[in-house]
């Protein structure tokens, strides 16, 4: 079972989810795990996981300007990978 290390409350955990959000440790922006400039530009040792927006945002990142992640944003995995089925605003 693949373990994810994601930053909750300031730390970092492992977690079987991903969390809500990717961010990026070199440009500290944090975006949607279905966001292609994400998924097609940040290599797997930038990356960072976050559980919700609060710790994305308390450690110091910044939304993606292109995917525009939401507080709302809820994943489900299928067909082998992380998809967004709701986003009701945030």
């Amino acid at each position: 079972m693949t373990r994810y290390l994601v930053l909750k409350n300031g730390k970092f955990v492992r977690s079987r989810i991903p969390g809500r959000y990717a961010g990026n440790v070199t440009h500290r922006i944090f975006g949607r795990l279905t966001c292609a400039s994400g998924l097609r530009l940040m290599h797997a040792e930038n990356r960072v996981f976050f559980l919700t927006w609060e710790d994305a945002v308390a450690a110091g990142y910044r939304p993606c300007q292109k995917c525009h992640p939401e507080r709302s944003d809820r994943y489900a995995r299928r067909d082998g990978a992380w998809q967004l089925i709701a986003k009701t605003g945030g």
